[in-house]
């Protein structure tokens, strides 16, 4: 999905199959995140709203993925901004996928977000995302994740497929607001070891540090030093992972 002229709200016609203005809800933007209905039928960054009760729109998009994870063998699919669209469809979406689900609902409360694994196999951790920051970042007591795991733990159905994470596309990155890399390998120490589906956005290993978007989706390859030091941790603790699940395989 693409953007119109500006002013040119109704045009459609460059966006096929979705063509059609009844495709569509009526223009409107997101102005109130805390009007769950303006938040589902209004349109996020000016971008056109797909309205999921139009029966051709529902049943094309849950073809359309169904024969994207056939045809190219996905073990799972990410779904972003997930609360823009109602749980009734998500639903029927991720059952016609027929495959692993994670989505991004980029909240920090524990019940809300929590709300949307059902709909969803799995979410991105973000209550748990805002609690390393306070803690790692602004060095905030540990019992901030303590407290944060008790709350997920009565309201999620499943904490174990939770994605956990540092950084990513989103926003600023871990090193952005906060230089000390040692925080940085305690913060990735944690996601790596805590329950859930621990995920490293690219760069990180690179001590990338840029800050809110575009800044923080830096070119990967330009950038590629081996002999960078968060990099050389990374690589020699893998390297030591490799090794003794090897030495243990030889010795049974």
């Amino acid at each position: 999905m693409g953007n119109q002229r500006y002013g040119d709200w109704t045009n459609f016609t460059f966006f096929k199959p979705f063509n059609d203005q009844s495709h569509y809800h009526p223009y409107c933007q997101i102005k109130d995140w805390d009007d769950q209905e303006q938040v589902e039928v209004c349109r996020l960054a000016n971008l056109p709203d797909l309205d999921q009760s139009n029966s051709f729109v529902r049943s094309t998009l849950k073809t359309w993925v169904e024969e994207q994870v056939k045809t190219f063998q996905l073990d799972g699919i990410r779904i972003d901004t997930v609360p823009e669209v109602p749980k009734t469809f998500w639903y029927e979406y991720t059952q016609s996928s027929g495959t692993f689900n994670i989505g991004e609902v980029f909240n920090g409360d524990v019940t809300y977000v929590a709300g949307y694994q059902g709909p969803l196999e799995a979410l991105l951790n973000y209550p748990m995302y805002f609690s390393l920051k306070d803690v790692f970042q602004n060095k905030q007591p540990m019992t901030e994740i303590h407290n944060t795991l008790q709350s997920e733990s009565s309201a999620f159905k499943d904490v174990t497929v939770l994605g956990m994470f540092l950084d990513n596309h989103d926003n600023a990155r871990f090193l952005h607001n906060q230089g000390d890399v040692v925080l940085l390998y305690n913060g990735l120490a944690y996601i790596l070891f805590s329950q859930g589906i621990p995920i490293i956005y690219y760069g990180t290993e690179q001590g990338f540090n840029g800050g809110n978007d575009p800044a923080n989706r830096e070119s990967l390859w330009p950038h590629f030093y081996q002999n960078n030091q968060i990099y050389k941790v990374s690589h020699l603790n893998l390297l030591s992972d490799v090794i003794t699940f090897t030495c243990q395989a030889v010795s049974r």
